[in-house]
């Protein structure tokens, strides 16, 4: 338990402690990988319970768990959130894009409406 308190005084962010407050964010919560998250914190914030015990009982890594703890106490609730990635950049313009998809609607003009969207660009 002192540990804990230790560690709440290391950073800036306040972060809710009140054990009732993580059951409660861990029940609503629909991501799976958020609750995960959450259950790591409810054992060793709410509980008092060991990091690396935590983490072998979520059959994750020790590196895991200090992460997501890192992230929990700096960043709060919100840290346990996936953050998005950038992802690869597409090769084609949209521009060019919008040419292909008019020249595949164009080239069967025959065809029905509903197997058009086959050929639409997301």
């Amino acid at each position: 338990m002192i540990r804990t308190a230790i560690s709440f005084s290391l950073y800036s962010k306040a972060v809710p402690v009140d054990r009732t407050e993580l059951q409660r964010l861990y029940k609503t919560e629909s991501d799976p990988d958020v609750k995960e998250r959450l259950l790591l914190i409810l054992k060793v914030v709410g509980d008092g319970m060991v990091a690396a015990r935590v983490a072998g009982e979520l059959y994750r890594s020790r590196a895991w768990a200090s992460d997501w703890l890192s992230r929990y106490y700096s960043e709060g609730i919100d840290g346990l959130r996936t953050r998005p990635k950038s992802g690869r950049p597409p090769i084609l313009s949209k521009e060019i894009g919008v040419r292909i998809q008019k020249k595949l609607m164009d080239s069967k003009p025959d065809q029905k409406a509903a197997d058009r969207q086959t050929y639409q660009m997301k």
